[in-house]
């Protein structure tokens, strides 16, 4: 009998650090079409570690092969073929034109069929696509112009820029192709130094004042049709994260910036990388680029040599400490006070400690409040420019950005306060006598137990898609969730200015006062006030907790609960009504706050209410919406929750 195996192809990467990161770059393409795992797999298998000869010859086999199959199908009218397949040999031509010398021919080569693809695969698409040549000095910045529909409405307008070896085609795989899937038109654009343009400008370098290449782009698409001058946002990539920061701080008309990651002086982050200052190295340890081969690879290993001489021709300086000696040109210094348009910084947990310290210095010295995200190992996105998980990154960075930054544009200062029979003394009074209780959920609830008999009034927030949302406080009548909004804020404070601050960071992200930024679902709570509140379900629930995964605002017939909310993905876990028992009871603790979990399709929890545990029995205190309630209640929990679905617990944290 023959014998059988699954494959040939193992899932094996590199020792060599450097080269093992552009591997999985090369594989996070696959996200958005720009590879397939087994032909990485498959190149990487015959790719001596460490030795860029042998990337370079593997990869740029691999595209030739791409390219003659995708011409083949373009004949035969196998467009979609045709298209997927010029995009991958885009981006295997641009992997070979990594690893390649730019004092080798074959480096301008490699870098021109990658272009040459990638226009091959625009015709194809379902999207708007121009290439344009801009003038700049003496140079044409190369430029591409997308949009995600030929009619020429105005819309919100991303400008891409990558770093130092991105490409305007690796940037379309990994950023602008999901931007433009939720509605963004797409810039794409190079400036000197960087690959696209050394492509055709092998005398250029990289110069500090970036602001001026990004007013040249801004310049020529300003006035098109379709772009909004005050929907026009910037993202940088990589080193781009120092191209960006420079020309949002000289570039008023960028009202949105995405750093990814922020950078602010690029010597120092670059000197990380070395473990030393190379600008301040002695004469017997520099060296210039011909010293570079003759140097032992044992000293100096090939692939390190590979990105020294990069660094050295693309920075346009004679040796390697002049080449750090011109970085220290490259910050933003005191011009970042000038950012004051809506900031989103991101940032790989696993790119160490300079890229994370120059993370944190961004978001102290621009002149607004920042939003930050710090992906993690968990997520798969730790990695530099997140190149692991880059439709993940997509999610997290265009969506949550595009709302938050059109919240900010429409927040509302507008107020609505309806005490009912408190005062503001009186509510200042309970808060500050909570504390002395003890912990959180002796707070909640001595604070909860105020509002028993408070009546059920649904609907008493102001806003929607189309209406201003107002910032509401209205305690003459409550429903199940502005209830636990108003208990859990008043938690936190210890007067009513504290208690309005808190309330809008608990309602509403970033506390911008708007419809997208308001936390319409039960789950959203841990998942933006994670320092408040943290999901213990499943410690509570064990093996008998469920998940199910939803698509929170999408009902089952396609349409939306909230129209203008995007929709989104998330596993919620719950406890079974029948898995309540002794156990779980006893694990439940005085203020923890629930959910009663729904099977609809696009919800999460159809009530929420706050946990009580008095007189040896467990109860749910809750603004209960029953004809022969209509206010807030305690009801016995496990009375309550027969024939419901099941639990969702939140545990406040602090």
């Amino acid at each position: 009998m023959a014998e059988i195996t699954r494959s040939k192809t193992r899932v094996k990467g590199f020792e060599n650090e450097e080269m093992d990161f552009q591997l999985m770059r090369q594989l996070g393409s696959t996200s958005f079409g720009g590879a397939s795992v087994g032909e990485c797999l498959s190149a990487a298998a015959r790719i001596k570690d460490g030795d860029p000869g042998s990337w370079v010859d593997e990869f740029a086999k691999l595209a030739a092969w791409q390219q003659k199959d995708a011409h083949k199908r373009a004949s035969k009218g196998h467009t979609v073929s045709a298209r997927d397949l010029f995009l991958k040999a885009s981006n295997s031509f641009r992997a070979a034109e990594y690893y390649t010398s730019p004092l080798d021919p074959r480096h301008r080569d490699l870098g021109i069929k990658s272009r040459d693809c990638f226009i091959e695969a625009m015709k194809y698409v379902w999207h708007t696509f121009e290439e344009e040549m801009l003038t700049y000095k003496n140079i044409d910045l190369p430029v591409y112009i997308m949009s995600p529909g030929p009619e020429a409405q105005k819309r919100k307008t991303l400008l891409i820029v990558s770093g130092f070896d991105g490409t305007l085609e690796e940037e379309y795989l990994m950023h602008g192709y999901p931007a433009l899937e939720r509605g963004y038109n797409v810039v794409h654009y190079a400036g000197p130094g960087q690959m696209d343009l050394y492509r055709f400008f092998t005398n250029t370098h990289f110069e500090p004042d970036f602001e001026n290449v990004t007013r040249t782009v801004i310049d020529f698409i300003i006035d098109r049709p379709e772009v909004d001058p005050a929907r026009l946002a910037l993202m940088g990539i990589s080193v781009g994260g120092y191209f960006s920061t420079r020309s949002a701080a000289h570039e008023p008309r960028i009202k949105a910036l995405i750093p990814n990651s922020p950078i602010l002086n690029l010597h120092d982050y670059l000197s990380a990388f070395i473990g030393y200052d190379p600008a301040e190295i002695p004469d017997d340890q520099n060296f210039r680029l011909e010293d570079i081969p003759n140097i032992p690879d044992d000293m100096f290993p090939p692939e390190a040599k590979s990105r020294t001489t990069n660094l050295i021709v693309r920075y346009g300086q004679p040796t390697f400490r002049d080449t750090f000696i011109y970085l220290r040109e490259f910050a933003v210094g005191d011009a970042i006070k000038n950012i004051k348009c809506p900031c989103l910084a991101l940032e790989g947990s696993g790119e160490g400690g300079e890229p994370e310290k120059q993370f944190n210095e961004f978001a102290e010295k621009v002149s607004r409040p920042v939003t930050k995200y710090q992906f993690t190992e968990f997520e798969g996105a730790d990695t530099h420019c997140q190149v692991g998980n880059p439709s993940y990154a997509a999610a997290g960075g265009l969506v949550s950005f595009s709302f938050h930054t059109e919240a900010r544009a429409e927040e509302s200062s507008a107020e609505v306060i309806k005490l009912g029979k408190w005062t503001e003394g009186g509510l200042t009074e309970i808060m500050t006598e909570s504390p002395k209780l003890g912990g959180a959920g002796e707070r909640i609830n001595f604070i909860s137990e105020k509002f028993l008999g408070t009546p059920y009034v649904g609907s008493t927030l102001t806003g929607d898609i189309k209406t201003p949302e107002v910032f509401t406080i209205d305690l003459e009548g409550m429903d199940c969730f502005t209830f636990i909004d108003y208990v859990e804020a008043m938690s936190l404070s210890v007067s009513f200015p504290e208690f309005k601050d808190t309330l809008r960071k608990i309602r509403y992200r970033d506390g911008v006062v708007a419809f997208p930024n308001r936390n319409h679902f039960f789950s959203d709570w841990p998942a933006y006030n994670f320092e408040y509140i943290k999901d213990v379900t499943s410690a509570l629930g064990g093996d008998k907790t469920m998940e199910a995964s939803k698509n929170l605002n999408r009902k089952g017939d396609g349409t939306y609960y909230l129209p203008g909310i995007p929709v989104v993905s998330r596993t919620i876990f719950y406890i079974p009504s029948d898995a309540l028992g002794a156990s779980v009871l006893n694990k439940l603790k005085t203020g923890d706050f629930v959910g009663i979990y729904t099977d609809k399709e696009g919800l999460d929890a159809s009530h929420t209410g706050i946990i009580i545990k008095k007189s040896g029995k467990v109860f749910l205190r809750h603004a209960s919406s029953k004809e022969k309630n209509q206010k807030v209640v305690d009801e016995d929990l496990s009375e309550y929750m027969k024939n419901k679905p099941g639990l969702i617990v939140y545990r406040p944290v602090r």
